[in-house]
């Protein structure tokens, strides 16, 4: 018998779900109709014989039910849209079907690099591929900018989120001692053979050609099995579009794929036969279930502020939230003298009316509570602080920031900046319009 972690339910009446671990992908339910990702349920599948369209907002049915009975009754799908050939510099746009209950995408992009003749001495940047997407923009049916941001950091929000969706508490229940381990045999798939097909980057010789392709996930649930912050798309008007900004390959900074100060050798890095793809994934829910539009009405933003004021050594770095959502998580990527640079930063707080810290750890100690929390080192100069428990909001205090306090040896020299990408939730007026 495979052991299950229960999640109980706050009133008596209502049955229990519980995570299936036996599987090898996503956390999945299991009901009559088989496994698909979600919860399981040990006696209870929401169907729309049980809820029925009468049992609809007026009747205030509880939201989890709601939510439950959407992942226990509705079919995941995809769609895979028709891909787009690029130069890079271009716009690439794609337009979201009008299909289901959309939860995520991902997007994969695939190309050649051309190097001719040079005496410089190009190297790779430690932002690359993905930097060759300098920014990612999702548009809703309304208009609303629900993902802003570039495809560096919402690609290492991915990698974070694969074992964030695996929390310490499951990992105890199992009695898993080293989730890195036990889970990426379990989860392979989600791990490294994705880099070793998609992830594809080298440094050309002169003269020579190389491969290029990378792939990321573009979220718009708060997870893949929610539907809080999921986009309503079957709606009579507007488009929901994704927008690609590209970039050309080389540059003098990290900012581009490939790094090269000598200005004349940057011409000699040519692309062609540039393609990106993108697999929309929705849930589709059978003809009269009520649909959790509580959750529907939440948008889930991913938003990215670079920010390079008030960097210099032995001195801290604020980062102040703005006022009007719900924080549930912060990326941050330190850059100093045209590195990142994780090293030097002394000590990482997260503060409440300035000066009220509810996190505060020293470098190695924040380290070990990314480990902890992730499974995993995120790359240099990432800075994680998750919030998922506990999410905060700076409409019920002074202000909310967080701050880094950087050490003697960093180096301030431009580019230097400090990159945030706030991934928070708010309720619009127009967001199920």
């Amino acid at each position: 018998m495979n052991p299950f972690l229960t999640v109980g339910w706050a009133t008596g009446a209502l049955p229990s779900w519980s995570l299936d671990p036996s599987t090898s992908g996503d956390t999945m339910l299991r009901g009559a109709g088989g496994f698909r990702p979600a919860f399981r349920s040990s006696g209870f599948d929401a169907t729309v014989a049980q809820l029925g369209p009468a049992a609809g907002p007026s009747q205030q049915i509880d939201p989890a039910v709601l939510r439950a009975a959407l992942f226990s009754s509705g079919i995941p799908r995809s769609i895979v849209l028709p891909s787009v050939a690029f130069t890079p510099g271009d716009t690439v746009r794609f337009d979201l079907p009008k299909a289901g209950i959309g939860t995520h995408m991902l997007v994969t992009v695939h190309g050649t690099v051309n190097r001719g003749a040079t005496t410089g001495a190009p190297t790779l940047s430690p932002l690359g591929p993905w930097n060759l997407i300098r920014n990612v923009l999702l548009q809703d049916f309304s208009g609303i900018a629900r993902v802003n941001a570039s495809a560096r950091l919402l690609r290492e929000r991915q990698d974070a989120q694969l074992w964030a969706r695996y929390p310490r508490a499951v990992f105890d229940a199992l009695g898993i001692t080293n989730p890195p381990t036990e889970l990426q045999q379990a989860y392979s798939h989600l791990n490294t053979p994705l880099a070793s097909v998609f992830d594809t980057y080298a440094l050309p010789a002169a003269s020579s050609t190389v491969n290029i392709g990378f792939q990321f996930e573009v979220p718009i649930a708060l997870h893949r099995t929610t539907s809080i912050g999921a986009l309503q798309a079957t709606v009579p008007n507007g488009t929901a579009s994704l927008y690609l900004y590209t970039q050309q390959l080389a540059g003098a900074t990290l900012e581009f794929p490939y790094v090269d100060s000598t200005s004349g050798d940057l011409a000699l890095f040519t692309g062609s036969s540039f393609t990106a793809a993108c697999e929309y994934f929705y849930i589709d829910p059978p003809a009269g279930l009520p649909l959790p539009l509580g959750d529907l009405a939440v948008i889930h933003e991913l938003a990215e502020v670079t920010d390079p004021t008030g960097l210099a050594s032995g001195t801290t770095k604020i980062f102040y939230l703005d006022t009007g959502r719900t924080y549930q998580a912060l990326y941050g990527l330190l850059v100093g003298n045209g590195a990142p640079d994780t090293v030097d930063v002394s000590r990482i707080t997260f503060l409440v009316n300035q000066s009220t810290p509810t996190y505060d750890a020293d470098l190695l100690s924040h380290l070990s509570v990314t480990r902890d929390a992730y499974g995993k080192d995120l790359v240099p100069g990432m800075f994680a602080l998750n919030f998922a428990q506990r999410p905060w909001t700076p409409d019920q205090y002074g202000s909310l920031g967080m701050a880094l306090l950087l050490g003697a040896g960093y180096n301030a020299a431009a580019p230097a900046y400090l990159r945030v990408l706030k991934e928070s939730t708010y309720v619009s007026a127009g967001a199920a319009a």
